[in-house]
């Protein structure tokens, strides 16, 4: 009977996990999903992907990706390849070949479950898990198509493939069907994993050769035919970037070769270097686990203080706390965590991750961060598992619940003032451009006020989201004609588009010589329809 109770027990406290977690997998999915094609950043990168989307329909098939920042070098066509097949399921319009972003990064949300389980007990991970799920950051990202956004879910299942197959390694009874399984899968996520980003490129095949030949080392032997099955697979998925380099006598390498020359040869110290690869994973840690992203230049400490901006040195002092907390208590506290394999993958990944980064460190982005976003949690978890294990478990409870409270407000609340689109209240770079909902609605109200005019051609002043309005518009067979403030001018009618911020001065600007005919507000935008008086 104590037996049938305790397996009973056991039932109900899997069933209360699987719950919790699947309300957090769902409020996660809501998040990223809800109106999604209303909300989705349609600015010029997007344009061109979509392009090359029409392109491929009609036959014309890349053998290269998107240019890696700043340099000419090419990766693969891999994120041109799964936008294809998003849009083959969803429709092939800009929202239908961008799903394919938001449904990874929910399963993400999963995944990253699955990895921090190893290392702490189910409570703690759950927490880790909320957090990471409801993070402006990672809901920003998941918001419009770009090849880094999918980095998230490629990293996980790397990371979490490596860990099984370090675990196989160390038992005694191997199952080779599924160690080969590990692999195959694994050479798919390396294979479409390098072809995402540069930092990829280089970090994934590194960290897995160096954690085969450390399994070699430790093990004394390795299985060369899974290795074979893992590089074939890895070659097969980048035929056709290798196919382009074979064929234009291997210039895209060239590219890439002379594109790492530029980003290293910095008149930068190595100590400089150093110092903004550490701000940028200070910085990257803070906007991932309180959804604000920082502002300051967080190496002038004395400038960052005497700027008295609360805000942003409250931020900087509580990153600072939490990473160097954290990986005290990683290398103190070690013992705690119920995987230390798990554990060193990671810690060995965040290492690789950093010292990869110093030689471009000057040229780092926080938007780059998405490649390690895990970490803040590892150590946030480290410091929560430390403080409930003590003998003051009860006082720190209330300290722990308030933090997790705090940040759970100010993401969720960014996430508001960024995706209300109607009342926009944060800085501009916090949705980072100009949605798919409002350019449709611009398109329709050009055509309506065109058709009830009787223009035969259509002239807007440039702004600084043409290339989209353009692409948008002319699906809709809206042919527009963009000219410069000083040519539209010249035009009997003509549009002007500009964000709300900047209306009253817009229509002060063009009354003295036109009639202000239609003003109509588009979210965070108006178009305004000028007639020469």
């Amino acid at each position: 009977m104590f037996v049938n109770s305790y397996k009973f027990l056991l039932r109900r406290v899997s069933n209360k996990t699987t719950l919790i977690l699947l309300s957090i997998i769902l409020i996660g999915a809501f998040l990223r999903l809800y109106n999604f094609p209303e909300l989705l950043r349609f600015n010029n990168d997007q344009v061109r992907d979509a392009q090359i989307i029409d392109e491929m329909r009609q036959g014309e098939i890349p053998l290269l990706g998107p240019k890696a920042g700043g340099t000419k070098f090419n990766l693969g066509p891999a994120f041109y390849y799964l936008e294809y097949l998003s849009g083959a399921i969803f429709g092939f319009t800009p929202s239908g070949i961008a799903f394919f972003i938001p449904i990874l990064s929910t399963i993400s949300i999963y995944l990253f479950y699955l990895l921090f389980k190893k290392i702490f007990p189910t409570s703690i991970s759950l927490i880790l898990t909320f957090l990471c799920a409801i993070s402006f950051y990672a809901l920003k990202y998941a918001h419009f198509a770009w090849n880094p956004n999918v980095i998230p879910f490629f990293v996980f299942s790397f990371l979490l493939l490596l860990n099984k197959i370090i675990h196989y390694s160390y038992q005694d009874a191997i199952n080779r069907a599924s160690t080969y399984r590990d692999f195959i899968f694994l050479g798919v996520i390396i294979g479409i994993g390098i072809q995402l980003h540069t930092t990829l490129l280089i970090l994934m095949p590194l960290f897995t050769f160096l954690t085969l030949a450390y399994l070699y080392l430790k093990k004394g032997k390795i299985n060369f035919k899974k290795i074979l099955v893992l590089f074939c697979i890895i070659i097969f998925l980048n035929l056709p970037f290798i196919y382009e380099a074979a064929n234009n006598g291997g210039k895209n390498i060239q590219d890439f070769i002379a594109g790492t020359q530029t980003k290293t040869e910095s008149k930068l110290s190595i100590l400089k270097n150093i110092s903004n690869t550490a701000q940028f994973f200070l910085q990257g840690s803070a906007y991932h686990l309180s959804g604000i992203e920082p502002q300051k230049n967080w190496l002038n400490i004395i400038k960052l203080f005497k700027s008295k901006n609360v805000a942003e040195i409250t931020l900087f002092l509580s990153s600072l706390l939490i990473f160097l907390s954290g990986v005290y208590l990683i290398f103190k506290k070690n013992k705690l965590t119920k995987s230390k394999n798990t554990l060193y993958l990671l810690i060995s990944f965040v290492t690789l991750s950093f010292l990869l980064l110093i030689p471009v460190g000057n040229e780092l982005n926080i938007r780059f961060f998405i490649i390690i976003q895990f970490l803040p949690y590892l150590l946030l978890g480290f410091i929560i598992q430390v403080l409930l294990n003590s003998s003051l478990k009860k006082v720190y409870l209330v300290p722990i619940t308030f933090f997790i409270l705090l940040v759970s407000f100010f993401n969720l609340l960014n996430y508001y003032k960024t995706y209300n689109l109607d009342s926009y209240t944060t800085s501009e770079s916090s949705y980072g451009g100009i949605s798919l909902g409002e350019l449709n609605e611009v398109c329709e109200h050009i055509k309506k006020i065109s058709q009830e005019s009787n223009l035969e051609k259509i002239y807007i002043e440039n702004f600084k989201f043409k290339r989209s309005l353009e692409y948008i518009c002319n699906k809709e067979d809206i042919r527009s004609i963009f000219l410069s403030q000083d040519k539209i001018k010249d035009q009997e009618i003509f549009f002007v588009i500009i964000e709300n911020k900047n209306l009253d001065k817009n229509i002060e600007k063009y009354k003295e010589n036109f009639e202000l005919k239609n003003s109509i507000k588009i979210k965070r935008f108006v178009l305004l329809n000028f007639n020469n008086k």
